[in-house]
């Protein structure tokens, strides 16, 4: 069994990152007098990345996987942003943006209602599955609807 920061049995290496970027905005209105009026406002920002570096010998078409192909496979919750999806020969790299009032974890027979907020828990869960996803679209090549119709009739 591989443990974890040791590649995995097939060489494959993941790494998953999580950055949360927080800006407060702090702005006065008002005349210089003593009355002034203080606004504050915070902006709360959730950035996942996840990167996974393969052996070219175990999936050679990698490389030659179309990005408009591999955004099909990206699945992500509501409330979630691609923000950045490159492809080469070795490797997979998917970053997603969670924007304000994001959760780390939803329980599942919590009502809609009271948690319309991302859950970074399943971001990071359909991440994943997304690139398996691309690496199963690397492997399958994808067939003109011609060449399907000509091989059903005959």
């Amino acid at each position: 069994m591989a443990h974890a920061g040791d590649p995995a049995a097939d060489g494959a290496h993941l790494r998953l990152s999580a950055v949360e970027r927080r800006r407060n905005k702090i702005s006065d209105r008002g005349p210089n007098g003593p009355r002034r009026r203080k606004k504050a406002k915070e902006y709360d920002t959730l950035f996942l990345d996840v990167r996974l570096r393969v052996k070219a010998k175990r999936h050679p078409d990698l490389a030659a996987l179309a990005l408009k192909r591999a955004q099909h496979a990206v699945r992500l919750p509501p409330g979630a942003k691609l923000q950045r999806l490159r492809i080469t020969g070795e490797r997979l790299q998917l970053r997603i943006r969670l924007e304000e009032s994001w959760l780390p974890f939803v329980p599942k027979d919590a009502p809609a209602e009271a948690a319309p907020a991302p859950d970074a828990s399943r971001a990071v869960t359909m991440m994943l599955l997304s690139l398996y996803q691309m690496l199963h679209f690397a492997r399958t090549t994808e067939t003109p609807k011609a060449v399907k119709r000509r091989r059903s009739s005959g």
